[in-house]
């Protein structure tokens, strides 16, 4: 009898669907991938769309940049590992907006070459790698942490931690600068915030 009313429990758990309130604001979404794994096998479709960064450890191709959301459109016009790519946001040093965009490529699901002017050094090379995803109940990515490479040398990783929403809650926040964390042992990593945004 107990083993009966577990499994009509369990069934009502799984086809239980929270409120989209509930899912919109990212709650209930579950990471896909573990540190130890070296991409997060994505679909590659459902990571498109508008990401907003919420926060970045130092990096040598943004540092001067807030403010930042990036659209990721297929390139239906191409072949299907080509797509089009648009950044706005803010400049720190000029106080002024700016917009840039570019093409960009799949080089596997996970793993992105993006021509844009700021990666103009680390064009040879995917510069653009997703670590990891948070999954809402419908299947939709939430959250991302991406890593990128600061330069074509070895020097350590820039993180990214994204959002489709612009705003992230502090539990969520610590959950993805503590998985980038779990990627990068050898040093300890500095985050600096990037959603402090009036105009979005």
């Amino acid at each position: 009898m107990n083993v009966i009313l577990f499994l009509i429990q369990t069934s009502m758990i799984s086809t239980m669907v929270l409120p989209d309130s509930f899912t919109k604001a990212g709650w209930g979404s579950v990471p896909m991938c573990t540190p130890k794994m070296e991409v997060c096998p994505i679909k590659t479709d459902t990571f498109f769309g508008t990401w907003y960064e919420i926060a970045r450890t130092p990096s040598k191709v943004s540092n001067n940049l807030t403010c930042i959301a990036t659209t990721f459109k297929n390139n239906s016009l191409s072949h299907d590992n080509l797509f089009f790519v648009t950044s706005v946001g803010l400049n720190i040093t000029s106080t002024s907006n700016f917009t840039l965009s570019g093409n960009g490529t799949v080089i596997d699901p996970a793993k992105f070459r993006i021509d844009l002017p700021i990666y103009r050094d680390l064009l040879n090379k995917p510069n653009f790698i997703v670590r990891n995803v948070w999954v809402d109940l419908k299947g939709n990515y939430q959250r991302a942490v991406i890593s990128s490479p600061n330069s074509t040398n070895d020097e350590s990783d820039s993180y990214y931690v994204l959002s489709r929403s612009k705003l992230m809650s502090q539990i969520q926040l610590e959950a993805a600068t503590k998985f980038a964390s779990q990627l990068n042992t050898s040093t300890q990593l500095d985050w600096v915030m990037t959603n402090q945004c009036d105009f979005w």
